[in-house]
Order: C-alpha cells, then sequence, then structure tokens
C-alpha cells in the first residue's frame, strides 16, 4: 500500500473514531442503558380511598423513573418515610385531621425534579357531609325529569364511614325523590330519614318531574335558548356520620 492510500485510510480510521465519540455525547443517543441517565424522570403517585376517619388506613401505589426517589408527608404519618424504590407500594395510617398531603419525587442529575402530590382527607363526624349537586335534564322512562347523580365510589370512600340520618338541607324549598342505591331514602314527604349506620359509599340519585301547571311557579323546560329557562336546580341533603 502506497504512502498516499496508507494516509487516505488513516484518516478515513480517525474521521469514524470521532463520529462515534460524537454519537455517543449526544444525549439520548449514547450507550450505557441506552440514554437513561439523561432522560427527565418521571413520578405518579396514587391514594386509595381518599376520605377516609380518623386513624383509617391508605394504599399508597407509585411509579418512578428517576435515580432516586423519595416520598414524604404532611403532616407526618405512623409509618416511616423517606428514600423508596422506584415500583413499589405500602400502607399508611393517618392520624392528623383534615387534610394529609403525600408527595413523591424523583430526581436525576442535571433534571428538574418530577413530583407527583396526592390528598388523603379524615372525615370530619362532629359535621354533617353535603351530598347533591347541579341536576340536568335526562329521559327516564319517557318523561323527562331533573336528576343529578352523585357517586361515593369504594376506591375513595372507606368503608367505615357510615351514614345515619338524613335530611333537605336547610332552607330547601325545591324537594326531589333521593334514592340511595336504587332505594328511595327521602322525598317531599319524607324530608328526613334515618338509614341506620348504611356505608356512604354507592350512587346517590336526586330527581324530579319538570315542573308545570300546577306544580310549581312557572313552566319548567330543558332547552337553554329558550325565554322559559331559568336555570338547573341544585339539590342537596345533609347526611349525619360516625366511623364504625
Amino acid at each position: 500500500m502506497g504512502a498516499g492510500a496508507l494516509i487516505a485510510f488513516g484518516a478515513l480510521v480517525l474521521f469514524v473514531i470521532v463520529l462515534v465519540l460524537l454519537v455517543r455525547s449526544t444525549p439520548g443517543t449514547g450507550g450505557g442503558g441506552g440514554g437513561g441517565g439523561t432522560r427527565a424522570p418521571t413520578a405518579r403517585l396514587t391514594v386509595q380511598p381518599r376520605f377516609i376517619c380518623s386513624g383509617g388506613e391508605v394504599t399508597l401505589q407509585w411509579n418512578a423513573t428517576g435515580d432516586t426517589t423519595t416520598l414524604s408527608a404532611s403532616p407526618a404519618v405512623r409509618e416511616s418515610l423517606g428514600g423508596v424504590a422506584n415500583s413499589d407500594s405500602m400502607t399508611a395510617h393517618i392520624t392528623a385531621s383534615g387534610v394529609t398531603r403525600f408527595t413523591l419525587e424523583s430526581t436525576r442529575s442535571g433534571q428538574t425534579p418530577a413530583r407527583a402530590p396526592a390528598e388523603v382527607q379524615v372525615i370530619d363526624t362532629s359535621r354533617g357531609i353535603p351530598i347533591g349537586g347541579q341536576a340536568r335534564c335526562r329521559d327516564l322512562q319517557g318523561m323527562r325529569v331533573m336528576q343529578v347523580i352523585v357517586s361515593h365510589p369504594a376506591v375513595e370512600w372507606s368503608s367505615s364511614i357510615r351514614v345515619h340520618r338524613i335530611e333537605f338541607a336547610v332552607g330547601t324549598t325545591d324537594f326531589c325523590e333521593v334514592y340511595h342505591d336504587n332505594a328511595l331514602v327521602l322525598s317531599e314527604s319524607i324530608r328526613t330519614a334515618d338509614l341506620g349506620g348504611a356505608p356512604i359509599t354507592g350512587d346517590w340519585r336526586f330527581q324530579r318531574p319538570l315542573l308545570g301547571p300546577g306544580l310549581g311557579a312557572r313552566d319548567e323546560v330543558c332547552e337553554e335558548n329558550s325565554p322559559q329557562f331559568h336555570g338547573w336546580p341544585s339539590f342537596t341533603i345533609i347526611a349525619t356520620i360516625t366511623c364504625s
């Protein structure tokens, strides 16, 4: 091989070496785990249930992709927190009143930390819980009604929260039928009831027919662009609760 050919071959080898070094130093393209060391960390945290009694327990589940992951709570919980594995779960007992805030933080050098919050609320049994919402028109067995359904799923509400007395909110003039899991519990003629400590979980359905001649001061319509439309009604009951 002549001197010229050797020089050309050496230049080619040098070019390939430089190219490989450039590729390996570019974020997201190098070796060592597919560039994992340069990717931004992620964090995801869930807590169930979210509404509990004092001293109740919740299950925390999380997933993170940082180099270091920590879990904290404010106020503090009974369990020891701090550094945790990237993917795991645990049970925590809530002793403080009000809201407890959990935070999962995942960090990686040179990147902005990722944080995922989750909250748990301890229910105050000394006060009644309002249940209800703003109704909308629905078709029910060929009849138009004003209806709203408020769901308390078991994954969010502790089964230890029990309902005893229920009644329409003070000042109620627009009465409706109230169903708890399809059982009629309140109506215009049944304005208070004792549920005997039934779980608060399940569906609470509020409904009544549209007001018309003889049923109210005005005819009621569902079309918001109608001059007869006077807004959507709100239905609210107050539940007296205990913790079992």
